[in-house]
């Protein structure tokens, strides 16, 4: 008697399921728990690309900024070793919300008896089979293994749609004898209906935002990143059109909007921004914060108007002091924009006028520094650009360029952890189709150099610029700023080893460019621009003295 070939697997489901969320690539880095599974994929799932990750933390960051822009991001590499190196780029999911599934592998029920009962240590392993998903427990929505066939397909589903409800990302672990165990096919389309406020709570606190912005002489609305993760962009449009208000937008959510509309104030960074923006901000005495994660950066404005302030955010809405659970931003944008219409509501201020930036620093003669290089970056991004930026010095600048485009921009500006954007970069041109544009500091690219071989095999005509100032700016700004200032050395911790990164391109398979001077800037930016076919790298050396007045005024407020 022949045995009868399994035709439909629990991969087989994973990769439906996957593909029914409209994934098309999944960030891959291999190994033997995790064969069976991509075995299944390149033979019989050919539409969703496997994009060979260099390490686990640049395949993390990918991911992660995959799902930014294609609404949902998938992950594989192996048990142990591979789920422990992952943490931080799903941290940085959690913590930014973005839905990404982590597929992972586990040892099989063979490898677990030779371990439990043998005493043999399998490899890859702690010796305790659920140390990967606890690890996990706490940075996810769920968390789930998949060790037997009856219970596969519900796991499955629960974890799928609890990272797309959330905006969160979701664990999924199967034993490796299991990838290619039989599975009954889905029988109906996943149910991603989002929960329902409470009525009576989103009525009441309607009711309080309408009266707080009647009663207020300069109201201003703080758009956040949680607009852009439930597709709330065009309403909240609708609600600047209809009220005439103007808005900011936190540091993540830069890009809620095309920057050039009539409404926007300025990117609002706290103590990093301009005076002229931090005014008006401050004169504010009503803040109307809608999906917005306020983080310790803006602590000024929580602790001059947290009673000003209605922040709405994860299931919740805060106004003052008074709180409105079972609130949901989705439910809450559009339900006011029709309360204030039927109020006939208009801005008491008049129109907007936009904030001014620094960004029209004068040069120093033809030395490189931080504002006059984004200055011209003004200029060089086109509309088929997407602009990345590390958590470096260059990220409180960028916040003063006007980017021209919707979800123009992407940065781990909660999260925070540095090196993140040059492997995000790939993510993004993955996800958009559009030439991915990162500055990167020097000292966050040392730990993720390795992304520019990801890039250069699979997104050409990636633009990587690294801003080499030899040490760790911020943090030596936050210590003592003396050094800046020609008195005193900078602390040893925060002086970077010297490397030649524009070599590097040619050894990833782009090319590579190094400026000193602003002469040499310009032609190199006309030039890279041109570039669409390969990756380009490059090296801009700006002096470990030039502190923008961006960073001076976060490390002396």
């Amino acid at each position: 008697m022949t045995t009868k070939p399994v035709t439909y697997t629990i991969s087989d489901y994973i990769a439906e399921r996957l593909k029914e969320m409209g994934l098309t690539h999944l960030f891959v880095v291999p190994g033997d728990f995790m064969t069976p599974f991509l075995d299944i994929l390149e033979e019989k799932h050919p539409d969703i690309q496997l994009i060979n990750a260099p390490n686990e933390l640049c395949g993390g960051y990918a991911a992660d900024a995959y799902a930014r822009l294609k609404g949902f991001g998938a992950i594989s590499v192996t048990y142990g070793v591979g789920a422990f190196s992952l943490i931080n780029g799903i941290a940085s999911s959690w913590v930014e919300r973005n839905p990404v599934v982590f597929l992972n592998g586990h040892p099989s029920h063979s490898d677990m008896f030779y371990e439990n009962e043998l005493g043999v240590l399998i490899h890859h392993s702690t010796g305790n089979f659920t140390s990967n998903k606890k690890a996990y427990e706490n940075i996810t929505a769920a968390a789930v293994t998949i060790g037997d066939i009856p219970n596969a397909p519900a796991l499955i589903d629960e974890a799928i749609v609890k990272c797309y409800i959330h905006k969160k990302p979701v664990y999924i672990e199967c034993y490796k004898d299991m990838w290619q165990a039989p599975c009954p096919r889905p029988l109906k389309k996943l149910d991603l209906e989002l929960p329902q406020s409470d009525p009576e709570q989103l009525d009441a606190v309607l009711s309080v935002i309408t009266a707080a912005l009647q009663n207020a002489e300069q109201p201003i609305i703080w758009g956040g990143i949680e607009l852009q993760r439930y597709g709330l962009q065009n309403t909240f449009e609708n609600l600047l059109k209809t009220t005439g208000l103007g808005y900011i937008t936190t540091l993540l959510a830069k890009t809620l909007l095309a920057e050039d509309n009539p409404y926007f104030i300025g990117t609002y960074t706290g103590a990093a921004s301009s005076a002229d923006l931090r005014a008006k901000v401050d004169n504010s005495d009503f803040l109307l914060c809608l999906g917005t994660i306020i983080t310790d950066d803006y602590l000024d404005i929580i602790n001059s108007s947290y009673k000003y302030m209605a922040v709405a955010y994860d299931g919740g809405v805060r106004v003052g002091y008074q709180k409105f659970p079972g609130v949901y931003t989705y439910d809450l944008l559009p339900a006011l924009v029709k309360r204030l219409q039927a109020a006939k509501y208009k801005s008491p201020t008049g129109k907007p006028v936009r904030a001014q930036g620094l960004l029209d620093v004068p040069d120093k003669g033809n030395e490189i520094t931080f504002n006059g290089f984004f200055r011209r970056i003004q200029d060089f991004i086109t509309d088929d650009m997407i602009v990345l930026v590390d958590e470096s010095d260059s990220m409180y600048v960028v916040s003063d360029l006007v980017i021209k485009k919707q979800n123009g921009f992407v940065s781990e500006a909660a999260w925070g952890s540095i090196g993140a954007a040059a492997p995000m970069a790939a993510g993004v041109a993955l996800a958009s189709g559009k030439r991915a544009v990162s500055f990167s500091g020097d000292g966050g690219f040392q730990m993720v150099d390795q992304a520019l071989s990801m890039l250069s095999n699979h997104c050409p005509g990636s633009i990587v610029f690294v801003m080499n100032n030899g040490i760790y700016g911020i943090e030596q700004a936050l210590v003592d700023l003396a050094p800046f200032e020609g008195q005193g050395e900078f602390r040893p911790y925060n002086i970077l080893p010297v490397w030649q990164y524009y070599k590097l391109a040619e050894v990833m398979g782009g090319k590579g460019y190094l400026v000193k001077t602003n002469n040499e800037l310009d032609k190199v930016l006309a030039e890279v621009k041109k570039n669409t076919k390969t990756l380009s790298v490059v090296q801009v050396d700006i002096p470990s003295t030039d502190l923008p007045p961006q960073i001076k005024r976060l490390a002396t407020m």
